[in-house]
């Protein structure tokens, strides 16, 4: 086994210039100042990213703004408490391009929920890393398509309402070097990674998935094997190309963390 890794360095990063974009009564904090409530949410809920960036939105009640490495925005209130999207607490007035103050798209409820302890660091202190300062790093699809030719074609055909939110590079234990394009759509039936190796083949996309409703099979292997290790709230359910189902789920101990990658009939696929 290996250990999951703690730290995204720049190289291995999508290559993009830094998204700076702020609005009116927003002030950008440190990642280190965010709150345990804020950090343990992410961790639970989203552990396949990391926190990169964050902000306070001053106007009426303060609301703090995190940006994970994925390009997704949360919002929680004074008390770290989970709000919704983020992109709906900016831009003024509580209704930020995303939609309506107060209303939420669900970003890591139902099937979402991509949390901060996976691959990328819960400490790690370059770019990506969970108390790092570097930005998150997106892309068009006019930059994606040139990254990876008809991607965004595959996208569009199988995507049918679905936009890229960011793009980035990434490993997995099974496929090695991968290329992980995070997509959605306005109504928000939840996020979607969409997974091509470096030639832009289509690999696989996956959802957030509650640990809670995973196979039997998959939840009975993680026992059998990680007796001791805390699971995280959410996994992954990944379709591969061949239409196969695969469940990432992510566990850790006080020193080790781990992203076991298992088939739905509880037949272990292979461990990062």
């Amino acid at each position: 086994m290996k250990k999951i890794l703690f730290a995204i360095v720049a190289s291995a990063m999508v290559m993009v210039a830094c998204n700076k974009e702020q609005f009116p009564f927003e002030q950008s904090i440190s990642v280190t100042d965010l709150s345990k409530n804020v950090s343990s949410y992410v961790a639970e809920n989203y552990p396949d990213a990391v926190i990169a960036e964050a902000l306070v939105v001053k106007e009426n009640q303060p609301v703090t703004i995190v940006i994970l490495n994925t390009n997704e925005q949360l919002a929680f209130n004074e008390a770290g408490l989970y709000l919704g999207e983020g992109l709906n607490y900016r831009g003024g007035k509580g209704g930020g391009r995303g939609g309506n103050h107060g209303g939420g798209n669900n970003h890591g409820g139902g099937p979402g929920g991509h949390n901060g302890g996976g691959p990328g660091g819960h400490h790690g202190g370059g770019p990506g890393g969970h108390h790092g300062g570097g930005c998150h790093q997106g892309i068009d699809s006019t930059t994606l398509d040139s990254l990876l030719p008809g991607a965004q074609a595959y996208i569009d055909s199988n995507f049918a309402g679905y936009t890229v939110v960011g793009a980035r590079r990434d490993t997995t234990c099974q496929n090695g070097a991968v290329i992980n394009v995070m997509i959605s759509n306005k109504s928000f039936t939840g996020p979607v990674k969409v997974t091509f190796d470096l030639a832009g083949n289509f690999l696989m996309s996956s959802v957030r998935y509650a640990y809670a409703n995973a196979p039997q099979l998959v939840k009975d292997y993680i026992t059998n094997n990680y007796a001791g290790y805390n699971v995280r709230n959410k996994a992954e359910q990944s379709t591969l190309a061949n239409a196969t189902i695969q469940y990432n789920v992510f566990v850790a101990d006080t020193v080790n963390r781990y992203l076991v990658t298992i088939k739905d009939d509880g037949t272990l696929v292979c461990v990062k």
